[in-house]
Order: structure tokens, then sequence, then C-alpha cells
């Protein structure tokens, strides 16, 4: 009889560890979802989190909107705000049903990551296996379209499937951004 309790409470354990990783969300879509300080966006791969994280001293309740590795929230390597930290635990990231996509908190409008005039109802943003969080279109042929990427604003850390350099279709010029420190981290090979 032992071995029958113990096959279930096994199969019981086994179903909650795949139920809790099935609910993990990779995608906010427009018109709803949002993101805040008591949830997290977490890739497919389970190896990247997109959420709000503190840094520096236990006193700061300063946070920020960032990227991690899935058990690092101390090292993020893409801030979003990292120029105009959150003051309190207020931030929200939203994929509003206009179209526009921003870090709002108690204080006002923090950060715009896309705003369009037209009106689009196939928005979708996704936190993706590469760690790139990525605002798409699905367009009428399903086809999805990029409209931002968060690899398009690197900070100071360089992952594989980002590019540095200029593009010349849409004369923007993308370069490594670190905000006080001098050190550029390249993690290539840690993946």
């Amino acid at each position: 009889m032992l071995p029958s309790m113990a096959r279930r409470i096994y199969r019981f354990l086994l179903v909650c560890f795949c139920a809790s990783h099935a609910l993990a969300a990779d995608t906010l879509s427009q018109g709803g979802d949002s993101l805040n300080s008591t949830n997290t966006l977490v890739s497919k791969n389970g190896l990247f989190t997109l959420g709000f994280t503190s840094l520096g001293s236990a006193e700061s309740s300063a946070s920020y909107l960032g990227i991690w590795y899935n058990n690092d929230t101390s090292h993020p390597f893409w801030l979003a705000n990292r120029d105009k930290p959150v003051a309190d635990n207020s931030g929200v990231l939203a994929l509003h049903g206009s179209g526009n996509m921003k870090l709002t908190y108690s204080g006002g409008d923090l950060v715009h990551f896309y705003s369009t005039r037209s009106s689009t109802t196939n928005l979708t943003a996704v936190l993706e296996d590469s760690g790139n969080f990525a605002l798409k279109d699905k367009n009428s042929g399903g086809q999805q379209d990029y409209l931002w990427r968060s690899f398009d604003d690197p900070t100071d850390t360089f992952l594989p499937g980002m590019k540095l350099g200029l593009h010349y279709v849409h004369s923007f010029c993308k370069s490594i951004y670190s905000s006080g420190s001098k050190d550029f981290l390249n993690v290539a090979d840690d993946i």
C-alpha cells in the first residue's frame, strides 16, 4: 500500500509542477493584460523573466522594469526605466486598446515604448526565448511584424541575437548603453 501512496504523491507533485510552469505567461495581449510588481512574464524556455525588480540597497524602494536570467533578479541585463526608477511599487506595464505600450506609475506616465495613431487590435508583447521583449502586430496575412524590440535598445549586456550598428532603413544607431558603469558584459558564453 505504501508504494501506491508514494506514486499518488509523486503524480500530484508532478501535476502541480507542470501546472505552475504552464501558467507562467510570456505574453501580454492588447486591451487588458498588464504587468505590475506582483507578476512577471517568463519566456517559454524558462530562461528569462521580465518584471519589476529593486536594485541597490535594501532600504531603497525604487523599482525598475527589467529582464533577467530566471533566478537572478539582482543582475538584470536590460532595464526599461534605467534613468527613471519608480519610487514605489506602483509601476504598471500595459498594452492599451489604443495600441500604446507604456510603463506608468502613480506619478504619471513614465516610459512610452510604442505609440500609434492608427487603431490596431492585433498587438501582443512577448518575452521571447532569446531574452528579447518584443511588441508584435499580427497582420491580415497571419504574419507577425515587429513594432518594437528591447534588443533595439540594449543596455550594458550583449546577448546572442542582438545587433549593433547603423540601421540604414530606419536611420538609427544601436549601441550598448551603460548607466553609471563603464563595464561591458558579454554573456554569449553563459547561455
